[in-house]
């Protein structure tokens, strides 16, 4: 159980570290988080984790936002 402790430790201060705008990242580490709350029985926290992790990659732009950007020739 200890290893979860210090897992998370190293999670939190990863999204301390993380610019707001590498969603795709705090996704991740958010997923982490809810996994690590899931295995510690905190199924409230691990939901929170994980609905964090789901708006953060809503917010990830998708290719067919881009796509008019590009031009081809």
């Amino acid at each position: 159980m200890g290893k979860y402790v210090t897992a998370r430790k190293y999670y939190l201060d990863l999204i301390k570290r993380t610019s707001d705008v590498n969603y795709t990242y705090l996704a991740v580490v958010h997923y982490y988080l809810g996994i690590i709350d899931t295995y510690e029985r905190d199924l409230d926290l691990a939901e929170s984790h994980f609905v964090e992790a789901l708006g953060c990659l809503n917010l990830v732009p998708t290719l067919s936002k881009w796509e008019n950007m590009v031009r081809v020739h």
